[in-house]
């Protein structure tokens, strides 16, 4: 199984410049882990006024619990996406990811 190297800085920036794609292999395989691993705890996207406003939140820890919302709000959906990817690193790899 593929396993996400924290130490990926590479990855992490092309994310960064490019959000909504094209990835390389690489980064697809990345991203296949942050967004389809256990769902209980992980990072989301909230939209918390339509086209204007977005903020990160948390999934309960079981099928019907309420999320939670923390941190900043963004004013666009690329920073949050971007703080999301930041979030499910450090969820997925247990460090930070290496790029701000």
């Amino acid at each position: 199984m593929y396993r996400i190297d924290p130490a990926r800085a590479d990855l992490a920036r092309e994310y960064k410049a490019r959000p909504n794609g094209p990835h390389s292999a690489e980064l697809q395989k990345v991203l296949l882990i942050l967004r389809w691993g256990a769902t209980r705890g992980k990072s989301v996207i909230l939209v918390t006024k339509p086209d204007r406003e977005w903020r990160l939140g948390k999934f309960g820890p079981k099928r019907g619990t309420p999320m939670t919302e923390y941190g900043p709000t963004y004013s666009s959906a690329k920073d949050a996406s971007w703080a999301c990817f930041r979030a499910r690193w450090l969820e997925t790899t247990g460090q930070e990811c290496p790029v701000e």
